[in-house]
């Protein structure tokens, strides 16, 4: 398992770019394998287009990072701190601003302050329908990604944006779907907008 190392499949609105990740005495080296045109869409022809370096035996891990335009995000604040509890809340938020039924999208938040008895989250949309190539190629394949990610890049900039209107302390995270859960978990970025392996 230790010579394994880590594919990542990023896929921006015009392009798919992969590369290999290895750890050399404790640090990564990333190695360019491909890059390609594709379509916004991501259509059945664009997610193909991944399967010549899709060799699961040679990686530990596979994840695949998506546009930022896939993504709705939305801050909330809610009246509770317990994260079970928040979920709850949240899809009751989350049918009052949202366009389709919450059976149609994949979601997850994270925490960013809590007072007075109050949390202020960040939450992490996309439609299914958005990533139904793309998973349906994966299922086909029997790949089963360790997390299907929004590109580092594409967060880091919409969250300069939104840091001109919040005074929070922003903690720059990334959306991580997990596909087997359909459930979520959080990278950091750092202060400069690098982000953490």
């Amino acid at each position: 398992m230790k010579n394994k190392s880590t594919l990542l499949l990023e896929f921006s609105e015009t392009n798919l770019k992969s590369c290999e990740v290895k750890f050399v005495k404790d640090k990564p080296l990333i190695i360019s394998l491909k890059a390609e045109e594709i379509s916004s869409a991501l259509g059945p022809e664009d997610v193909e287009k991944i399967s010549p370096i899709l060799d699961k035996s040679k990686y530990d891990q596979i994840i695949i990072s998506l546009p930022r335009s896939f993504f709705l995000m939305r801050f909330l604040e809610l009246p509770a701190h317990d994260r079970e509890e928040l979920r709850k809340m949240l899809s009751f938020q989350l049918a009052k601003i949202i366009l389709c039924p919450l059976d149609e999208i994949l979601y997850d938040f994270s925490l960013i302050e809590t007072k007075d008895g109050h949390s202020k989250v960040i939450v992490f949309i996309v439609q299914k329908k958005k990533i139904k190539h793309l998973m349906e190629f994966i299922n086909k394949k029997g790949i089963a990604p360790s997390v299907i990610t929004l590109s580092s890049c594409g967060m880091n900039n919409w969250l300069k944006v939104q840091e001109k209107f919040s005074k929070s302390d922003m903690r720059y995270p990334i959306v991580l779907i997990d596909v087997d859960k359909e459930s979520a978990d959080f990278v950091v970025l750092n202060s400069e907008g690098n982000d953490f392996l």
